[in-house]
């Protein structure tokens, strides 16, 4: 089934039929690019891409693609795919999984919080992460030492994104809660073996810079530091 002849051949058209055409591609690569290239997307035969990508997310045989197209849904903005994202929750692919639970809980249903706590101990750390984003926009105090249980057990590349909510969790908290995580992030920049983990936590501590103490904190972090890649990074900040 190609979906390329509901194009006329005016204008930038051509192009669009074969983004189309490729949505059908047997490889899931393609299929995954070519739902890309929709992100945003405002032209002609928008209500047409729309559906093709909805069946996309709910269809294709490929986590990967399923993904994508959720992700590229969720830049239209306009809550047509709202009971799609609450739908894929029941995917069988964790990745699918947790693209949906960021996208479903945006839009701050009336369910949001009983969705949340369903997928809160999920053994997957991209699952996990999702609901992390949510709890940041809460800033609830209480959900403090959530944040640093989850991430203790986490491998380096999701603590790395799990690193990312927390800080955003940080800036929306009191400054009690600030307070008392520099400690923690200071070990981690200091002695993660990871060394981006090392980074990320470097970079949370760059939020908290209006703290007393955290900016010759950071200087001090980078001056010791030992990785080579990790110092070239540092190297990029300039003055701190």
């Amino acid at each position: 089934k190609s979906y390329g002849g509901n194009y006329s051949n005016e204008g930038d058209t051509t192009a669009k039929g074969m983004l189309v055409r490729a949505i059908n591609d047997p490889f899931w690569k393609l299929r995954q690019m070519a739902i890309s290239n929709f992100a945003e997307y405002e032209g002609e035969g928008f209500a047409t891409v729309e559906k093709i990508i909805q069946d996309r997310a709910r269809f294709d045989p490929h986590p990967q693609v399923r993904s994508e197209a959720i992700i590229t849904l969720a830049t239209y903005g306009d809550n047509n795919s709202d009971s799609l994202y609450r739908q894929a929750l029941e995917d069988s692919s964790y990745q699918v999984v947790s693209v949906a639970i960021e996208k479903y809980l945006m839009g701050q249903p009336s369910d949001a919080k009983e969705i949340a706590a369903r997928f809160e101990n999920s053994p997957n750390d991209a699952i996990v992460t999702s609901v992390g984003n949510y709890y940041a926009g809460l800033a609830e105090p209480n959900r403090y030492d959530w944040f640093l249980e989850k991430m203790k057990r986490m491998k380096p590349t999701d603590k790395y994104n799990f690193l990312q909510v927390f800080g955003k969790y940080l800036i929306k908290s009191k400054q009690d809660i600030q307070r008392k995580s520099i400690p923690v992030m200071e070990s981690i920049a200091r002695n993660n073996p990871s060394y981006f983990v090392r980074f990320g936590a470097f970079q949370v501590l760059g939020l908290l810079t209006d703290i007393q103490g955290v900016n010759s904190l950071r200087k001090d972090i980078r001056a010791k530091e030992t990785e080579p890649k990790l110092k070239e990074m540092y190297s990029q900040f300039g003055e701190l």
